[in-house]
């Protein structure tokens, strides 16, 4: 009996343990199974939120409105060209010209990421032509001297049909407490009257609120190499230019957030109005004086409701007018007055659909008029109207680290409501198209990543319709 007792005793312990055993095995198993779900589920969430979006910008239109009139030496024609201040209209350009172009450019969300950034370098280049690419390349670079000084570096290339820049600025900035900040440049030209001088203030953070205001001396030494060093008593120099009135550019940018999804950006700038007269060396009457004026507004408002997703429009304007008269009435050369002025109203969105899928939508409508009234009443005057739409949509996959790919559909739409014939291209430039575009690259984290692509366009100008729009690539580097 005892020894029965005994069996039965020790069977019930060891399906006790069993039971036990098999109740841990459960809980085990349950919990990887809710790990296993919770990381399925969650990580991608957790993921969308540290890969979240950032904002769009209008300040790269901002700073390349700058630097054209920074360098001036670097569009085509130089500083005294007949085509004006803007130089918009070219012999090279064709009616794919300015599609060309957007198809190949920075996405506002991407200029974002490049302005927060101190150091860095990037380019993109597209076809224009079967020979020709328009590219533009940017690099600059900050180091501190100190736990409020530091001295930067920047170095813009550009090649396009109206435009050989290469132009190199250094700066040196400070920052003081109370969100309080200063700063100088010079803009270092080969061609030395063309040397500009920059001061100016910032108030506030770069990535929250902050203002930007700056007095620039434009071609600040003309007159030191012209009339102190007498430039063009050397044989090589044939002219001598000489400001009556000097170019002083006022310059802001305000950047607000209102809360936490609402955003606004201003830029303006104002040019004084200047007077350059050019002469020869024999005879200060054998030339002409080129009076200019200058400005530029633009603003942009952005609304984020979620991490995921911003909307928002923009608007902007650049206006120049020049006026060339002759300084005897013997001098052959034109005499006139030019208004070139550059419009455009956008909106924009950007979606994050999950972690890798992103989609970018725009839309800008531009205006380009040209007016020229010649001095000579036997001279048609230029009344010219360049009116364009231009709408995309681009679907991007990538990932934080790996590969990526996009594909997207753009429509442009062109006019010349008058003056078709009255400025210089390559035909007229009323067109409409239909763009299908693809890109394949790969991304390296937050350091590096590129994109090289094509796009198939129709027109209707083949026997399908159908033709080959280019290739174009761009790549960005930041340390």
């Amino acid at each position: 009996m005892l020894g029965r007792a005994a069996t039965v005793t020790r069977m019930g312990e060891v399906a006790a343990t069993a039971g036990r055993a098999g109740w841990c095995a459960h809980r085990l198993v349950t919990r990887a199974l809710a790990g296993l779900w919770l990381s399925l589920t969650c990580a991608p969430a957790l993921s969308a939120q540290s890969d979240s979006l950032t904002h769009a910008t209008l300040q790269h239109w901002a700073e390349q409105s700058w630097l054209l009139l920074l360098d001036r030496h670097g569009s085509v024609g130089g500083r005294l060209s007949e085509d004006g201040v803007l130089q918009r209209f070219q012999d090279s350009q064709d009616d794919k010209y300015f599609l060309d172009r957007f198809s190949a450019t920075f996405l506002p969300r991407e200029n974002y990421d490049w302005y927060a950034r101190d150091n860095g370098v990037r380019w993109f280049g597209g076809s224009i032509n079967r020979r020709n690419l328009v590219t533009e390349g940017e690099f600059k670079t900050s180091v501190p001297l100190s736990q409020a000084w530091a001295i930067g570096v920047r170095f813009n290339k550009e090649d396009n049909p109206s435009a050989q820049r290469n132009a190199m600025r250094i700066g040196l900035k400070a920052q003081f407490p109370k969100l309080i900040g200063g700063f100088a440049n010079l803009h270092l030209d080969p061609n030395k009257p063309g040397t500009d001088i920059e001061i100016g203030g910032t108030l506030g953070e770069r990535t929250g609120a902050n203002a930007v205001f700056s007095v620039s001396v434009l071609d600040a030494v003309n007159n030191v190499v012209y009339v102190t060093l007498d430039a063009a008593s050397q044989a090589q120099i044939e002219s001598t230019l000489v400001y009556d009135e000097q170019p002083i550019a006022f310059r802001t940018q305000v950047m607000v957030p209102f809360g936490r999804s609402l955003r606004v950006e201003a830029y303006g700038l104002y040019v004084t109005p200047s007077a350059l007269r050019t002469f020869a060396e024999t005879s200060e009457t054998d030339g002409f004086i080129r009076r200019e004026r200058i400005a530029y507004a633009g603003g942009l408002v952005e609304w984020k409701p979620f991490p995921t997703l911003f909307a928002g429009f923009y608007a902007n304007t650049i206006w120049a007018e020049s006026e060339q008269e002759k300084l005897a009435p013997t001098v052959p050369v034109d005499e006139y007055v030019l208004t070139e002025q550059t419009t455009q109203v956008g909106a924009f969105a950007t979606w994050r659909i999950t972690r890798r899928w992103l989609l970018d939508t725009y839309g800008v409508r531009t205006w380009r008029p040209e007016r020229r009234q010649w001095g000579d009443p036997g001279l048609q005057p230029v009344d010219y109207l360049l009116r364009s739409w231009h709408v995309a949509g681009i679907v991007t996959y990538r990932s934080l680290s790996g590969f990526v790919t996009d594909a997207g559909l753009a429509w442009n739409d062109a006019e010349e409501p008058y003056g078709g014939d009255q400025v210089p291209a390559t035909g007229s430039l009323t067109t409409r198209d239909w763009r299908v575009r693809y890109d394949i690259g790969w991304k390296f984290g937050d350091t590096f990543s590129f994109l090289i692509g094509g796009s198939i366009d129709y027109d209707g100008e083949t026997d399908d319709g159908w033709s080959f729009g280019g290739g174009r690539g761009k790549f960005s580097l930041y340390w």
